[in-house]
């Protein structure tokens, strides 16, 4: 048996302190992404609508679109508007007759009255019938003017410069006065 004993110490490996740069970690809130759903307005909306009912005909609303004030942007079919501003006419035509005709006959009487060949009834009948026959007339003229303005009521203008924000209506779609069928946004954003 053979014992070897060694006294010298093993030689140390010597080991290369490297630098390390660190620093202290902290939440900035930086990596947290947040998203909201909305709609961008302006200060100014303007809910689009008809004063008359109607079915839509012409649609020229998009979504996004810009349009211009006085642009055309939707229409109703008027069929019903415009048989009522026709016979606002024939009442009118038939009224302004009837009205003519009570002036010719009060101007007959009244050379009669004068001449004392009619009564003082008749010539204050011919007198009340001219006056209504007036008032039927004047009547007749304004309902004429309403009718008109009812057709005018079937097309909707843009009321200013802006971007259509919705649309709520489509073509062939029955409406009624007052219902919203579209947005605009007007103004400054």
């Amino acid at each position: 048996m053979f014992l070897f004993v060694n006294c010298k110490e093993k030689p140390k490996a010597e080991v290369a302190i490297r630098p390390v740069k660190f620093s202290e970690v902290t939440y900035l809130g930086g990596d947290k992404a947040r998203s909201f759903s909305g709609t961008a307005r302006t200060e100014k909306i303007i809910n689009l609508s008809f004063r008359n009912s109607g079915i839509v005909t012409t649609l020229d609303m998009k979504l996004g679109q810009k349009v211009k004030k006085d642009q055309l942007l939707a229409q109703l079919d008027n069929v019903q508007s415009r048989l009522s501003y026709e016979s606002a006419i024939e009442s009118k035509n038939s009224a302004e007759s009837q009205m003519n005709t009570a002036k010719l006959n009060l101007n007959r009487v009244r050379k009669l009255y004068e001449k004392g060949s009619a009564s003082l009834s008749d010539y204050e009948a011919a007198k009340n019938s001219y006056r209504t026959a007036t008032a039927s007339f004047e009547s007749a003229k304004r309902s004429v003017a309403i009718q008109q303005e009812q057709i005018r009521f079937g097309y909707l203008y843009a009321p200013q410069d802006g971007v259509i924000a919705n649309v709520y209506a489509e073509i062939d779609e029955n409406v009624s006065p007052g219902q919203v069928i579209g947005v605009l946004n007007a103004g400054t954003a």
